[in-house]
């Protein structure tokens, strides 16, 4: 994984946004990268997959006028949506 940057949730994102009149977005998971082939297995892929995109749905759901969210979709780990 990259070095560690921060995490941003979802108000200040908005936040950011705003200020630059955007009004849509696409807030994409980083769970992609627990399974990355090019990378060293991870342990628990699974859990930290569902963990990641479960964190960025959420974050996404409280702003849903305004934003879609993309979890991971490249590996069989992936959960189903829950609508």
């Amino acid at each position: 994984m990259a070095p560690e940057t921060g995490t941003i949730t979802a108000d200040p994102l908005v936040a950011y946004l705003d200020v630059a009149e955007i009004r849509r977005a696409l807030v994409l998971s980083v769970a992609y990268q627990f399974g990355n082939p090019n990378r060293p297995a991870v342990k628990d892929e699974y859990a930290k997959v569902r963990a990641e995109n479960d964190w960025t749905s959420e974050q996404v759901a409280r702003f849903l006028s305004g934003c879609a969210a993309c979890v991971d979709s490249t590996r069989s780990v992936v959960m189903p949506s829950r609508n």
